[in-house]
């Protein structure tokens, strides 16, 4: 699916995401972590398996697991 993506974004993408490219050049990005805002404005970076058990859950239904 094609997606429009900012600068901001694709300068994000660039620097914070796993990279690969390919031999054809086109280069595939994965972010494979959350992304937490505490309501004093500071941000976390969690891989899954640290999440919350309460946000684990709330996945789970909404993935219908």
């Amino acid at each position: 699916m094609k997606i429009k993506v900012d600068v901001k974004f694709g300068e994000f993408l660039d620097n914070a995401a796993k990279k690969v490219r390919l031999t054809n050049g086109d280069i595939y990005y994965h972010l494979p972590y959350w992304y937490q805002k505490t309501a004093d404005g500071e941000w976390f970076e969690h891989q899954y398996e640290w999440l919350p058990f309460e946000l684990k859950k709330h996945l789970e239904k909404e993935r219908g697991f």
